[in-house]
């Protein structure tokens, strides 16, 4: 299995412990356990993480499972968003990771959000962040709404 990037610190011990116990599973890349030193190199290294999981909710285990297997041939990178709690980091978290994406070569990234949550992305003001991370267009944010139609359990995937 191609070398995983988890995002984010984990919010308590036995957080942490469930992202250990996967990783030592898979034989993923934690970034936060990495030394400084090999932070520089383990970002550099182009191609060497081919895959992003973001937790952005607290059924780690069981999204980390899904995203495992649904993973395609090729660079395919998820991302759940489940919880309204989280959807205004989307296009602060979507500007890192396509940063990293492009620094890496690395261009295809899918979206999995819960359709009701479409309709608050899409009113979000699109501000810059920091100057260091590549921006979303806002355009897609908006083309996203098209499926507000659907069932809100529904799950849509975007790619971008």
């Amino acid at each position: 299995m191609d070398d995983i990037l988890i995002i984010r610190q984990p919010k308590n011990d036995l957080e942490y412990q469930k992202i250990n116990e996967l990783a030592l599973k898979n034989n993923f890349k934690d970034r936060n356990k990495l030394k400084n030193s090999e932070k520089d190199d383990f970002y550099s290294s182009k191609g060497r993480v081919n895959h992003f999981i973001a937790l952005v909710n607290g059924n780690i285990i069981g999204y980390a499972r899904l995203l495992i297997t649904e993973i395609k041939q090729g660079i395919l990178d998820q991302i759940f968003f489940e919880n309204e709690r989280y959807i205004r980091n989307l296009i602060h978290l979507l500007g890192h990771i396509e940063w990293f994406l492009l620094s890496s070569g690395i261009a295809k990234i899918n979206v999995i959000i819960r359709n009701d949550y479409v309709d608050i992305l899409k009113r979000l003001n699109y501000q810059k962040t920091r100057g260091d991370e590549a921006l979303i267009n806002q355009d897609k944010v908006i083309m996203m709404s098209k499926t507000l139609s659907l069932p809100k359990e529904t799950q849509t995937n975007f790619k971008f």
